[in-house]
Formats: C-alpha cells, structure tokens, sequence
C-alpha cells in the first residue's frame, strides 16, 4: 500500500490497505495510510472516517499522532472550519497529555527499571522476553504499549537490564520529540485554519442596514 502510494498509485494503494486486519500489528498505521489513500481519489469524507478510527489505539503506535493531524488537514479541506479547530484543540490536549505522560513513565523507568515496572503489569509469571515478543495488540498500559513498540522498532529485550533501560529510555527520548513536533505541526494548523476563516469573513460581501 505505501509503495503504490509513493507511485502516484491511490486506487491501488486504497484496494491494498483497505485489506488490512483490525487485529494486524500494522492497523494503525495501515488505516492512516487507507485514509490518504481515500483522499487522494477525492474522497475526504471517508478518508475522516478512516482516521477516526484511528485514534482508539494508543499514542505509541505509529499513525496515530498523524491521522490526527491528518483530520484538521481533511476538515479544513472539506470546508469544515469550525470541526477542523475543534478537532485541532482537542488534538493540542492530546499531545500535552501524552508528552506529560511519556514524561513519567520515564522517570519511573529511571527509578524502577523497565523489568520491574513491566512485570509488575503482568498477570502470573510469564516469562518476560516471550512477552516482549508477542503481539503487539496488549496495550493495558501507557508503558506496555512504548516497550512493546520500542521491541518491534529493533529493541532487545534479552539484553542486560542496565542496557535494556538506556536503549528503552533512549528510544522514548526521540519518540518524546516526535510527540513534540507533532504538536508544534497541529498548532500551525490551527492558525492556518484561524487565518483561513478570517480571509472568509473578509471577502464575505458588506450588507446595507439601516444606518446609511
């Protein structure tokens, strides 16, 4: 699906994504893609159906972040002004939020170390690296969903507990960034779609009352 979107190829790329299972490990990512891919073939209406849909998996998971801002983009085009800053402000929350949150589980993974904190969250006493190594749809937890994804970006969760928690800490490091610029990417937004309604207003024409 992303090749054919690369390739200028939408309908394809819209039959290949559209095939993604909601029980696949790429759902979130594959759904923001199928929503671009809806937006190219002209139709926005259900591209936001799409990335809505989106926003039920947590902050970790690649295409989520984006199909947010990907709403105010599809809103503002569709001529939704009002949606599209609702939609905005509701993002900028979300962003604080997760940045405030990613924050804290840092510095418990500082205190504790990533094992501790992780096995404090499993049920019984299963065996850690085989979790690790399991799907990514056990997302009970902020920190579950982050070391889960921190696995499937390339993390070995065999190594040294020391290491394990540079490596993790680091990874959470560069996605706090990215939450950050997300952030930053939606406020842009906003005052594109801000300065978008003032130019409306402005070319709406003056209508005569009655104190001429």
């Amino acid at each position: 699906g992303l090749l054919a979107l690369r390739d200028d190829d939408p309908r394809r790329a819209e039959q290949v994504l559209s095939r993604v299972r909601t029980n696949s490990t790429l759902v979130s990512e594959g759904l923001y893609l199928l929503g671009i891919a809806r937006a190219r073939n002209g139709s926005v209406h259900r591209a936001l159906q799409t990335w809505q849909r989106v926003e039920r998996f947590p902050v970790a998971w690649p295409g989520v972040a984006e199909a947010r801002l990907a709403r105010v983009w599809g809103y503002s085009e569709s001529g939704h002004h009002r949606e599209a800053l609702t939609t905005a402000e509701r993002n900028h929350a979300y962003l604080e939020r997760s940045i405030e949150r990613l924050d804290r589980l840092r510095e418990k993974v500082r205190e504790h170390g990533v094992a501790r904190l992780i096995r404090s969250e499993l049920q019984g006493d299963r065996d850690l690296v085989e979790f690790l190594r399991g799907s990514r749809n056990h997302t009970r937890s902020p920190l579950i969903a982050w070391v889960l994804e921190y696995v499937a970006d390339g993390g070995d969760p065999e190594v040294a507990p020391a290491r394990l928690d540079a490596g993790f800490l680091g990874f959470l490091a560069e996605e706090r960034e990215q939450l950050v610029g997300f952030r930053d990417r939606n406020l842009r937004q906003q005052a594109l779609v801000y300065e978008q309604v003032a130019l409306r207003q402005t070319d709406r024409p003056v209508q005569r009352g009655g104190w001429e």
